[in-house]
């Protein structure tokens, strides 16, 4: 599965933006998309305490209104009607984990148990 997602804007339809109406919402995008994506790592620096990275867009989201020019446009609807980050990018070690799930669920598998048969 593909976690890259594409931007959703085009020259004759601007995305519309998405802000969470709640906080419960908005956790919820975070988890879905800032927690794994690789412009953001919330671990603390051993020197200064502060995340090692951060992304800008979730700074901004919180102190712009939605009408604000300054809003960021990666946050947007898909064309289904559901809230992306058109910036998003999955985090190398969260792929490498996706890639050793899939290539687990594709080993033949014993009938009687169900584990993995190792040849």
């Amino acid at each position: 599965m593909n976690e890259e997602l594409p931007d959703h804007e085009s020259a004759d339809k601007p995305a519309r933006p998405y802000r969470p109406s709640n906080g419960t919402e908005g956790d919820i995008f975070e988890a879905r998309f800032c927690r794994r994506c690789s412009r953001e790592d919330m671990r603390p620096d051993e020197e200064t305490g502060l995340p090692r990275k951060s992304c800008s867009i979730l700074g901004d989201v919180y102190f712009a209104s939605i009408d604000d020019p300054e809003y960021p446009k990666a946050w947007t609807y898909d064309a289904d009607g559901d809230p992306v980050c058109t910036s998003f990018r999955l985090s190398a070690s969260l792929a490498r984990l996706q890639r050793k799930a899939e290539r687990y669920d594709r080993l033949e598998r014993d009938p009687a148990t169900g584990r993995p048969v190792i040849k």
